[in-house]
């Protein structure tokens, strides 16, 4: 420091790497880059509900969706205390303990950092909360998303009614003889498309508050609730249990069913439902830190074989290759749907004539819907910006482009299950893997190997001179009519020719 206090240009330079260290040593949770967000901003933004501090001055958002929120969270806190002889007295009291423990308890044992230190940091952005104001926005947001998650896994699992407390438990509703009461006015749950924008909300990677601060919660409300002796319900599940549940439109698993979804053409991409070892060295089901950053993450995670478990043998730089579904289709490959989004195999075996040849480029199949790109573009958002996070996605909606040039391309993924379009037309389709890389950096690129093969496949000699032929006399019908019947023609021509020498050498004779 010089004299006077002025700093110099070197405590500048400590300052802001002190800043920069504070941003982003632990950030999870980033605001998309601006060149992203031009392309479509509707797939960043939330259209209804604010979670966490990124969008909640967003002036577009209805400002009863907060109240909403705070019910939401006050009807959590009421099925702790359903029974007591002063249930509001004792929310108060449940509400304080979690307060008091976002404000003290640590983030991890052996570290100083408090949980509500620690949710700061998990945001590459200067926050202008104090800690009362982000404990506040933590227990709301959390609790609302928790008592969301619960209710909607009731509603699966009774679909005559959406089971939740009312009031406390006041007079006035009445017993589905599951020991759940009745539905009361719901602006969530009793609206389709509501429900249908607070779940897109809810994914969005602006829209997130750390999953830590979730599972905190959930361990001192939803995991604290008695299972009814009688009844059986609710049955226990673990947090990303109910997150999986809540999110089953984008989560197929096993290729089949899953909780709520009805199966795998209803889903966005199939996922394998087999517990993955975390970094901790802890399943999903098990309590890490760092297991998952946020919901969106959890998604993610679902659909991968385990962060670090990166195929190295087939995947490198990016580099263009020449592909097209379409010329693949014309030299004799056939595309074959898989549920898993890491499996990308180009097969060419066989051997004997060229017919004899097997041929096969195997592709996690996809339905395309109205959430499809704003889902894609959020978890390629999630790639790009945080480092540790495997580019399955990014890689995925670049193999995708390459092999989608054309609406034709489209038909002929559609023709073989790859690609389920329910409500886009094909030019829909191809406009959406053709923008989705605009402005993506992909650096490992995970399906190279094989579409590398693809590509040499493609571009060689004896494919080409397959698919001139297959276009030839395939793909119209017209010339191969008039080859054959000038083959016809000259044939008949050369028989006649032939029948009138006969019959001129038998008569000469």
């Amino acid at each position: 420091m010089s004299q006077g206090g002025t700093k110099t240009i070197g405590d500048k330079f400590n300052d802001g790497t002190e800043r920069i260290k504070s941003l982003y040593s632990f950030a999870r949770i980033y605001k998309v880059p601006e060149d992203l967000r031009q392309l479509n901003e509707c797939a960043y933004v939330p259209r209804l509900i604010a979670i966490g501090p990124l969008h909640r001055k967003g002036e577009h958002l209805p400002k009863p969706m907060q109240d909403v929120k705070m019910d939401y969270a006050n009807r959590l806190f009421l099925r702790m205390t359903k029974g007591m002889a002063d249930p509001n007295e004792e929310k108060d009291k449940l509400i304080q303990e979690c307060v008091e423990k976002l404000k003290i308890e640590k983030y991890d044992a052996e570290g100083e950092v408090t949980l509500v230190d620690m949710a700061k940091k998990y945001y590459a952005e200067e926050l202008e909360l104090n800690d009362e104001e982000m404990v506040e926005m933590m227990l709301v947001d959390g609790c609302f998303i928790l008592e969301l998650l619960h209710t909607n896994y009731l509603q699966v699992q009774d679909s005559s009614s959406i089971p939740k407390p009312t009031n406390g438990g006041k007079s006035g509703s009445k017993s589905n003889g599951r020991g759940f009461e009745q539905p009361r006015a719901d602006p969530i749950c009793n609206s389709i498309l509501t429900a249908n924008i607070v779940r897109h909300d809810l994914m969005l990677f602006e829209n997130q508050i750390p999953f830590f601060v979730l599972e905190h919660l959930f361990e001192h409300t939803l995991a604290k609730i008695p299972v009814d002796q009688t009844t059986g319900c609710p049955p226990k599940l673990s947090l990303e249990g109910y997150v999986r549940s809540y999110f089953s439109e984008f989560l197929s698993l096993e290729g089949g069913q899953s909780s709520g979804c009805l199966a795998s053409d209803h889903c966005i991409l199939s996922v394998d439902d087999s517990p993955k070892e975390s970094k901790q060295g802890k399943t999903e089901s098990g309590k890490a830190n760092d297991a998952y950053y946020h919901i969106l993450h959890l998604i993610h995670r679902s659909y991968i074989p385990g962060e670090g478990e990166e195929t190295e043998l087939n995947s490198t730089k990016h580099c263009e290759l020449t592909l097209s579904a379409l010329d693949l289709h014309y030299a004799g490959v056939k595309f074959v749907p898989t549920t898993d989004l890491h499996e990308v195999r180009f097969i060419n075996t066989g051997i004997g004539c060229w017919q004899c040849r097997t041929l096969e480029f195997q592709i996690p199949t996809i339905s395309i819907r109205n959430t499809t790109e704003s889902f894609l573009r959020n978890v390629i958002a999630l790639e790009q910006c945080s480092t540790r996070v495997p580019r399955y996605f990014t890689s995925y909606a670049k193999l995708m482009d390459m092999l989608i040039n054309s609406e034709d391309d489209v038909r002929v993924l559609k023709n073989d299950k790859v690609i389920h379009n329910y409500l886009s037309t094909d030019k829909d389709v191809r406009d959406l893997f053709n923008k989705l890389c605009k402005e993506v950096v992909l650096e490992d690129f995970h399906f190279y190997k094989d579409c590398r093969v693809a590509s040499e496949f493609n571009m060689c000699w004896r494919t080409r001179a397959v698919r001139y032929v297959t276009r030839l006399f395939v793909a119209s019908p017209w010339p191969v009519l008039a080859f054959f019947m000038g083959i016809a023609a000259f044939a008949i021509a050369v028989y006649q020719f032939g029948y009138r020498i006969r019959t001129q050498v038998r008569h000469d004779h």
